[in-house]
């Protein structure tokens, strides 16, 4: 029993004993203090029970490992128990209450942008059994983000040399859950780049600032409908990035294989998740469209023209390694980014009164990649993407851009530096058949991660030009770039 618990019973019980009271009096105070051992008996069971669950957090003077998050139920349940889950309209957190991983790559901003919409189907799921309530009475809306800021230097193929400062990335991403089937996201950026209409790229003496661009704009927004507890089927309709390759890295810049052949647009897809496989397919109106040959105007076949699809299988080898492997199809590669800037470039050089991103034919390409996971220590990375036909820009007379082949390989690594981590990662990149890309692409990068839902990292880059392109190449031969990422 506690001191403080027996001082009150004692002083209780003296106070009794001394005052001159008559026999009823003495009945009555007795019951009273009865009814005050009860009551004592009570609070010290109350004690012995707080004082059990410190016992259970250290022993014999050292703290155990306990779970260092509340439950999502707890996070929503009242000091008396009650849920209080249902009585928020919008609730907003990057994790619904768990704690990030000090890396920050499990926020929703770190999520691939490919198979998105299941990478976010995926989380829910795991939060419906969290929080035990599978059924919501309000959106539920999660925020995540990211700021990104670098340092770079860049030699040209002529010798010379530049250095700037720049805002490459700000992002805030928007996942809603509206119902158990239906959720929601959205992906908000601003643009770092020039526009090619800009007083720089007309007059450069005019002193261009960047700060008058920095457009924001909606780059990606989708619904979908499904809950992979209850189907192995899912859905989603709006501006995304398709599900076409894989391209995974551990580098600062973008591998050739997704400068080439990331593609993006307002699309639907089909989805089903398998227990170590999954397989997706999309249609979508693409950007790039066929000319239509038959017509004597010279008029495009503009309709739901493009499609493709991705399969990927996981392969468990043993209890730390594991091997993934997948294969895709589009049946039209002049809808990637890479491939749609080009055809910007070049028929703004041609005698056309505007910009067309039209092609003499569809582009159709295959992509192949595997990735291998030794433990958490080593990955190896390989793409290869391969286009079936040459493309084709519609200017005057045709312009052939060529029949684009591209490949990369990559192995990283993760190591520590006494308590510091390093995430390390070396690779080779190869394009053919389409000279507006570097032809080879050398890179090394290192990574740490100094504070919680940060990244720090330092990239060396060197890129070789189709031999006698060097002097119109519209890239650089070396970059070095400090990249300093928060997320949250």
């Amino acid at each position: 029993m506690s001191k403080a618990i027996k001082t009150a019973l004692s002083a209780s019980v003296l106070l009794g004993l001394y005052m001159p009271v008559g026999a009823a009096a003495k009945d009555n105070l007795q019951a009273q203090v009865d009814d005050l051992g009860k009551q004592v008996a009570e609070l010290q069971k109350q004690l012995d029970n707080v004082t059990h669950k410190k016992k259970t957090v250290t022993k014999t003077g050292k703290k155990k490992k306990v779970a260092f998050h509340r439950t999502i139920a707890e996070n929503f349940t009242d000091a008396v128990g009650e849920s209080t889950f249902h009585a928020a309209s919008v609730t907003t957190s990057p994790t619904l209450g768990l704690r990030s991983a000090h890396h920050g790559m499990d926020l929703l901003v770190n999520f691939s942008s490919l198979n998105e919409d299941l990478r976010l189907l995926e989380q829910r799921e795991k939060y419906q059994k969290q929080r035990g309530i599978p059924d919501l009475s309000r959106p539920l809306v999660e925020l995540s983000g990211v700021l990104r800021g670098d340092v770079e230097y860049e030699q040209k193929f002529s010798g010379s040399k530049t250095t700037d400062i720049d805002l490459v990335q700000a992002e805030l991403d928007v996942f809603v859950e509206a119902s158990r089937w239906v959720s929601g996201f959205m992906s908000i950026t601003y643009d770092n780049g020039l526009p090619s209409y800009s007083v720089q790229s007309v007059n450069p003496g005019k002193g261009y600032n960047d700060l008058s661009w920095s457009n924001i704009y909606l780059k990606r927004g989708f619904i979908t409908v499904g809950d992979l507890s209850q189907s192995p089927v899912y859905g989603s309709v709006g501006q995304m990035y398709v599900p076409f390759g894989k391209y995974s890295t551990w580098l600062v810049s973008s591998p050739l294989t997704k400068t080439l052949a990331k593609t993006s647009g307002r699309a639907i897809d089909i989805g089903y998740k398998g227990d170590n496989f999954v397989t997706t397919a999309f249609v979508m109106h693409g950007d790039s469209k066929e000319v239509d040959n038959t017509s004597t105007s010279g008029s495009t076949n503009d309709h739901i023209n493009a499609w493709g699809g991705n399969a990927e299988t996981n392969i468990k080898l043993s209890n730390d390694n594991k091997l993934t492997l997948g294969a895709g199809y589009t049946n039209n590669l002049a809808d990637s980014e890479g491939v749609l800037s080009v055809l910007e470039y070049v028929t703004a050089a041609a005698p056309v009164s505007s910009l067309s991103y039209n092609v003499q034919n569809l582009v159709p390409a295959y992509d192949a990649y595997a990735k291998l996971e030794l433990g958490e220590d080593w990955v190896l990375n390989a793409e290869y993407i391969y286009a079936t036909k040459d493309i084709i820009a519609d200017v005057p007379g045709g312009f052939n851009l060529g029949k684009p082949m591209a490949y990369h390989v990559e192995l990283d690594h993760l190591a520590y530096l006494g308590p510091l981590p390093l995430a390390m990662g070396v690779g080779y990149g190869h394009t053919n058949g389409f000279q507006y890309m570097p032809a080879d692409s050398y890179q090394f990068a290192v990574s740490t991660y100094l504070w919680k839902d940060t990244v720090q990292s330092l990239e060396y880059r060197h890129l070789k030009a189709y031999p006698g392109t060097e002097s119109t190449a519209i890239f650089g031969k070396n970059y070095v770039t400090a990249l300093f990422s928060m997320y949250f």
